[in-house]
């Protein structure tokens, strides 16, 4: 299964049909096995530990696809991809969001919504700007500024933001009107 798994390897790339044969096969005699000696109780343990070696792989591939394979992704890149999973677009998802959030400490997840949150304001000379804030904030789904924003443990950051969008869609208000 390693084997098949090793994206980064060109050689396992290539036999990847006939390891995913052997592997198949493999499966089957392990179940017969099973079945033989261990009876119900054991293929419900053994369909048990399948099952969360599964969730445990597709929880690293979100964590893989964040901060990439080896988790060499710059944290501007990071950053980014969470922002991106958070928003309304096509690319928006809210359910790899959750499991990035679960995945990350929580220490991870504060330094993570705070460089999103400095992200998301700055202009081109690099300082805070309402105008950019609000079109950045706006573009993040409900969901998205939830799993981004609330779950990072202080219960005022999430008031606060929502806040500071409002504001700053007043200050955009006022300017329209001269």
């Amino acid at each position: 299964g390693i084997m098949i798994d090793d994206q980064l390897n060109p050689a396992n790339r290539t036999a990847r049909a006939g390891l995913q044969r052997i592997y198949g096969a493999l499966t089957d005699d392990m179940n017969t096995a099973i079945a033989t000696n261990g009876g119900q109780a054991g293929q419900q343990a053994w369909q048990r530990a399948n099952a969360i070696t599964r969730q445990i792989a597709e929880r690293r591939d979100v964590v893989a696809k964040i901060v990439g394979a080896q988790g060499d992704k710059a944290g501007e890149s990071v950053v980014d991809r969470i922002v991106t999973m958070a928003s309304t677009k096509s690319t928006a998802d809210a359910a790899r969001l959750q499991q990035a959030r679960r995945v990350m400490g929580a220490e991870a997840w504060r330094g993570i919504s705070g460089n999103a949150i400095a992200r998301m304001g700055r202009n081109q000379s690099n300082l805070f700007s309402p105008d950019i804030f609000l079109k950045n904030y706006t573009q993040l789904s409900h969901e998205g500024r939830r799993l981004l924003f609330q779950s990072t443990g202080d219960n005022n950051l999430f008031p606060a933001l929502e806040s500071l969008a409002n504001v700053s869609q007043r200050l955009q208000s006022y300017s329209r009107l001269g």
